[in-house]
């Protein structure tokens, strides 16, 4: 198979993405000062440098243009791309209103490129907030899945009626734990500075904790459950994620404790109750026998 033949690039130092970075901080005040500024500059051009074979005729007074206004007229009608109006260039004044002329074209494109990115940022941003939502929503109610796995199971562990490899599918749900703290981590620590990147708000945070301490309160319960019934569940593959998913949750609240995405009083209250799960939950751990 042949190799791809590299084309040569004669503008190596153009970043295509640092050319877009600019476009989105130029605003509709500063095109129109610089289409301003370019009709001025164009008409001092006119003005104060004319030849005997360059130079603007006004077609009504038969002869070269005397005054500044004329100019002015004459390199604006040039950059809005209408037309010259009574107005004719000479000369190599031909060749620099051609010039203007595409100065001011290539402004029309950035104005085009400007509504067609504020259209696509409107969209991208409808876009990403129905996905964050729906994001949020799979994660709560993954966790409230997580407890419903988890009462379904202490369920027949009470009524004797559990089956072995009801007990090895406890790996299984820890391990969809750590799958979703992760998940969480990813959400609150989520970096970005633009304005269609949305960040989690006080209201879900609360829930989502809220729930992630109701997960571990669930857990410690059914390790309490399994530890009194003498069953084996103490695998060294089960230990790890456990630990794991303990390291991630103390992780996840100092972040948030030390964030301003909850209030003071709530994140000590949260806090307060996560300890206290987890106590529960390595106390079970730190259980002899089985």
């Amino acid at each position: 198979m042949q190799d791809f033949i590299q084309l040569y690039n004669p503008f190596p130092r153009i970043n295509r993405r640092n050319i877009s970075n600019w476009l989105d901080k130029v605003t509709f005040l500063h095109i129109l000062g610089i289409w301003l500024s370019v009709v001025f500059a164009f008409a001092v051009i006119y003005f104060f440098l004319p030849t005997k074979t360059s130079f603007l005729y006004s077609v009504l007074q038969k002869q070269p243009i005397a005054s500044f206004l004329d100019a002015l007229h004459f390199s604006f009608m040039s950059a809005a791309t209408v037309s010259f109006g009574n107005l004719l260039p000479f000369g190599y004044f031909k060749l620099i209103s051609m010039v203007e002329i595409l100065f001011a074209f290539l402004l029309l494109a950035v104005v085009t490129s400007k509504l067609v990115s504020i259209k696509q940022d409107i969209i991208l941003g409808e876009l990403y907030e129905i996905s964050f939502d729906e994001r949020v929503n799979q994660i709560r109610s993954n966790l409230l899945l997580f407890r419903q796995n988890l009462d379904r199971l202490m369920a027949k562990i009470e009524e004797k009626s559990f089956q072995r490899r009801q007990i090895e599918g406890v790996h299984t749900h820890i391990t969809s734990l750590e799958d979703v703290l992760g998940e969480i981590r990813t959400l609150v620590t989520k970096q970005g500075h633009y304005h269609f990147i949305k960040h989690i708000d006080s209201v879900n945070a609360e829930l989502i904790f809220n729930s992630i301490v109701a997960s571990f309160e669930r857990l410690g319960e059914l390790l309490e459950v399994m530890n009194k019934k003498k069953i084996t569940w103490k695998t060294e593959v089960n230990m790890l994620v456990l630990k794991k998913c303990l390291e991630v949750n103390d992780s996840l609240f100092t972040q948030v404790h030390a964030s301003t995405l909850l209030t003071h009083e709530i994140a000590n209250e949260l806090n307060f109750q996560k300890n206290k799960a987890l106590e529960g939950v390595q106390k079970e751990m730190e259980k002899e026998g089985k």
